[in-house]
């Protein structure tokens, strides 16, 4: 399963700009070695070793937020294993441990590429000729920080060179977590950011919903226009005669949330907006009545993908507040693609907070 972090790049912009241009995170979070202070002051060995564990939890296929203080998010991108450089080619390699730098408080490698073996995706590269010239405020000396840590991703989405601003991190993440190199959102808060950046509804990791749902097929949601796609489906209302067969025999002739059982008033609502054959999966599905199906193609009616909980926009609570809070009725080995609800439910939260 697929996680959700923010990565602090450094405040000065020509360190976010060389991630951004690299495809990595990177940071100066060492030790003092050679008469370098660092963040190795006495001071600030806690918070180093901090930093370093909490880069160990993040693995190829995470999520990853390029993030600066004060809720200012900048891109997306996925983690991907350490690439090997081209500039990489002669230089010395090594292998160490975080558990051990931490322990020691000392790193045994200053040059070439070090890999950790107990970390998935962190290593540090003291090959790149990039740096920041900087006076060090402990020690009062003009220093050369080659910001070595690093993690490096397939790429960065939505680039957005001014950041953008979004509300509630303080929410989900503690002020002391804030504050660390990289610390871990929910997912929820991670989709808020996606569309934030202009990315709209494109699901990046195919596995980043958790799999705990019996009987999900492997559905993969289609990005388009999709309030165009919605209106041709309210049109079409009943959909193909095939997905509707089979989501009937799905969910045994009922809508999923009113209970009905009267067919000529039951719809094959798609989860995902119908562009193509492929998306008349069964798993993409819901059996619904043809007013709940409007509410729902609208996003005046949400699933929320967690415990398949019904949510009513405030504009349709006082004619369908019978149904807020439902819980869909669906057996587990039936349950809808965690995916394409997923999907679905940023588009519903979205319509939450800009009406219209």
């Amino acid at each position: 399963m697929s996680a959700f972090w923010c990565v602090n790049f450094d405040v000065d912009s020509s360190v976010l700009q060389h991630g951004l241009t690299e495809n990595l995170w990177l940071m100066q979070y060492q030790y003092s070695h050679d008469g370098h202070v660092y963040q190795g002051h006495p001071d600030q060995k806690g918070a180093t070793t901090k930093n370093w564990k909490a880069l160990c939890g993040i693995k190829p296929g995470d999520w990853l937020v390029a993030y600066l203080p004060r809720s200012r998010f900048f891109a997306i991108g996925e983690v991907v294993s350490p690439r090997d450089r081209t500039r990489y080619q002669g230089k010395p390699r090594y292998k160490d441990t975080v558990e051990r730098t931490v322990r020691q408080h000392l790193h045994q490698y200053l040059q070439g590429v070090v890999n950790y073996t107990d970390a998935h995706a962190l290593y540090e590269d003291f090959t790149d000729s990039w740096g920041r010239t900087v006076k060090n405020e402990k020690s009062q000396r003009v220093e050369r920080w080659k910001y070595p840590q690093r993690i490096d991703v397939a790429k960065w989405h939505g680039i957005n060179p001014d950041g953008v601003a979004v509300k509630g991190l303080s929410k989900h993440v503690s002020v002391h977590k804030i504050q660390l190199a990289a610390f871990e959102i929910p997912r929820s808060f991670f989709y808020e950011i996606q569309s934030h950046l202009g990315l709209g509804a494109w699901l990046f990791a195919k596995d980043a919903i958790p799999d705990n749902s019996v009987g999900e097929a492997d559905f993969v949601p289609q990005d388009d226009d999709r309030r165009r796609l919605i209106q041709r489906q309210i049109r079409e209302r009943r959909g193909q005669k095939q997905f509707r067969n089979a989501l009937a025999c799905r969910y045994k002739s009922k809508c999923v949330i009113s209970g009905c059982e009267v067919l000529a008033v039951l719809e094959a609502a798609h989860i995902n907006p119908y562009r193509g054959d492929e998306d008349n999966h069964p798993a993409n599905g819901l059996l619904l009545r043809s007013d709940l199906h409007t509410l729902f193609d609208l996003d005046l009616l949400g699933i929320n993908p967690e415990n398949l909980r019904v949510i009513l926009h405030p504009d349709v609570v006082k004619e369908y507040g019978e149904f807020d809070q439902v819980v869909l009725n669906c057996p587990a080995e039936v349950r809808p693609s965690s995916e394409a609800l997923w999907l679905r439910y940023q588009q519903f939260q979205l319509r939450l907070r800009h009406p219209g």
